[in-house]
């Protein structure tokens, strides 16, 4: 990993037991949140800005995370994650993390680049 990059890694919705990573960008809009996250060496204080860490959508696709507001109580500093997989750009083949039908339908509605369910093989004669 550079220092201008940070992994979060969330669990599989359908595999609960593989983790997937998200990767963060060095950017103006991630300084922040590099900040808290940090490494071993980031003060506790800092640390405990994003507890609880709120999270919406699936880390195969697109997923939003937020971390609460200074009274603790709703979600703030939201901040879109995504799979470079699913954003459609070129030359990038999108995956399905052997997503359900339904996970992928619900990726596809998010905005989500990914594949065409798979439809089930019809028997021979």
């Amino acid at each position: 990993m550079q220092e201008d990059e940070m992994w979060l890694e969330l669990p599989n919705p359908e595999e609960p037991g593989e983790r997937i990573p998200l990767l963060f960008l060095s950017t103006l809009r991630t300084f922040w949140w590099m900040r808290r996250f940090g490494t071993a060496r980031t003060k506790p204080e800092l640390k405990a800005q994003i507890e609880p860490l709120w999270f919406a959508g699936d880390p195969r696709f697109i997923a939003v995370i937020a971390a609460p507001a200074r009274n603790g109580k709703a979600p703030k500093r939201l901040h879109l994650l995504y799979q470079r997989t699913a954003t459609g750009r070129r030359g990038i083949e999108p995956t399905d993390w052997n997503a359900s039908p339904a996970a992928l339908e619900r990726a596809r509605r998010s905005g989500a680049h990914v594949p065409d369910a798979v439809r089930p093989h019809s028997r021979p004669h």
